[in-house]
């Protein structure tokens, strides 16, 4: 019979949760509230608060969306930004987290950003890492991509992480290169780079 490490990786910190259509923010965010005890919401609620956007014939697969006809900047699916911060939505939802940006343009080379992965990794923090999907997985599409940092291999220089999405392998290692590249070419401006989250602490949810 098989030992739990060969079928899922033994020291993740994380319980993979898949995403709706272009609810990749909101799905990462939901893996960080399960690690920290914290009920978990629905993801298009999440999504509605986080400025979502869908193509408008893919508005079926949805409750209640916002859609349109022109493509975000960004690429479809929530439109955060330095202007535009999950605060609200946090604050909305009665989710007591918070975040933070360390975007890409703020690491001068591969080595800055292994060694800011590695030190939150040890410090036990949750980083959503956001890149260029076509950067990544090779292909054409130029939208953006979040994903959760899962370990960092210094030896190796690569970096584990689990995406949410529905036709992805749950984890992931890519070499921090490979990350670096694809945090570039989404660029700080498409919010390219780490996102910190924490839990707030000395703070109750309503009942």
């Amino acid at each position: 019979m098989a030992s739990q490490e060969d079928i899922v990786p033994n020291d993740t910190r994380y319980v993979p949760l898949t995403q709706q259509p272009y609810c990749c923010v909101p799905t990462c965010l939901q893996m960080v509230m399960l690690r920290c005890g914290i009920p978990l919401v629905p993801q298009e609620l999440m999504a509605h608060h986080m400025q979502i956007t869908v193509p408008k014939e893919k508005k079926e697969l949805f409750w209640h969306i916002r859609s349109g006809t022109k493509r975000p900047k960004a690429g479809w699916g929530t439109q955060l930004n330095e202007n535009a911060t999950a605060e609200p939505m946090f604050a909305a939802l009665n989710i007591p987290l918070a975040m933070s940006w360390h975007l890409i343009d703020t690491f001068a080379s591969t080595n800055e950003l292994l060694t800011y992965l590695a030190c939150a990794e040890g410090a036990g923090k949750d980083i959503v890492i956001c890149f260029q999907n076509g950067a990544m997985y090779g292909t054409e599409d130029d939208g953006g991509h979040v994903c959760l940092l899962d370990r960092v291999d210094m030896q190796k220089r690569t970096v584990r992480f689990v995406d949410p999405g529905h036709n992805k392998p749950k984890w992931q290692t890519a070499s921090i290169s490979k990350l670096y590249k694809a945090m570039k070419a989404h660029g700080p401006d498409n919010m390219g780079g780490c996102w910190e989250v924490k839990k707030k602490t000395g703070k109750k949810q309503a009942s």
